[in-house]
């Protein structure tokens, strides 16, 4: 009898001894939460757009433009800044490389007319016949551009060809020669002034950009 109660209080204290001693089970680790990635401030610079380039028949670069501050950087061939371009509502200035107003284009009731720094009258450009006249100061016409059914006509000091080709202008003389190649989304009736070639290079893309932007 002492013995069967020996053994039974050893087997309850091995028990209590082995429920004290178990160890609790560990916690499930805390989830942290994931850093976020690092989202635009809406300060970075904008992807830079398409540059605007007038080119020779051979894809040779002769003038490029970019677009900077509701304006247009001129380049020549070797990159090299050679102007600046300022839109206004109703006229544009072309400055020289040291920031010289040198020409503008100003707005008139029957097209425009082109006078340099002073306010010289240059040239004047009249919408006709859904086309233009280009004349200069004295009146004496230099060149006429008519719409024709696919493409526009410049007679001047030669006759030339403006047609939309892809996402080109293409400038092509009577003979099927391509002259100019002008990228940038312009319509023929705004790129068809770089044809003009009795005209000053800048003069030309001067009038290109004030019928693309003011009209």
């Amino acid at each position: 009898m002492k013995q069967g109660l020996l053994l039974l209080s050893l087997f309850l204290s091995l028990f209590i001894f082995s429920a004290c001693t178990t160890p609790a089970p560990t916690p499930a680790p805390t989830a942290q939460p994931s850093t976020p990635a690092i989202q635009p401030t809406g300060t970075e610079a904008p992807a830079t757009g398409g540059k605007i380039k007038i080119e020779d028949g051979a894809d040779k670069t002769l003038w490029a433009l970019k677009s900077k501050n509701g304006g247009y950087k001129i380049y020549d061939s070797t990159e090299k800044q050679i102007g600046d371009i300022k839109v206004e509502s109703d006229r544009i200035k072309v400055k020289d490389a040291a920031d010289k107003v040198i020409w503008k284009v100003k707005k008139k009731e029957d097209g425009c007319k082109l006078y340099d720094g002073n306010d010289k009258e240059l040239f004047k450009i009249k919408r006709k016949e859904g086309g233009y006249r280009i004349k200069d100061a004295a009146d004496k016409e230099l060149a006429k551009i008519k719409p024709k059914a696919e493409y526009l006509e410049i007679t001047g000091p030669s006759k030339l060809k403006v047609k939309k080709d892809g996402d080109k202008v293409k400038i092509k003389n009577d003979g099927g020669t391509t002259l100019f190649k002008i990228s940038g989304n312009f319509k023929p009736e705004e790129a068809c002034f770089i044809g003009l070639s009795n005209l000053d290079p800048m003069h030309r893309i001067g009038l290109m950009i004030f019928f693309r932007e003011v009209k």
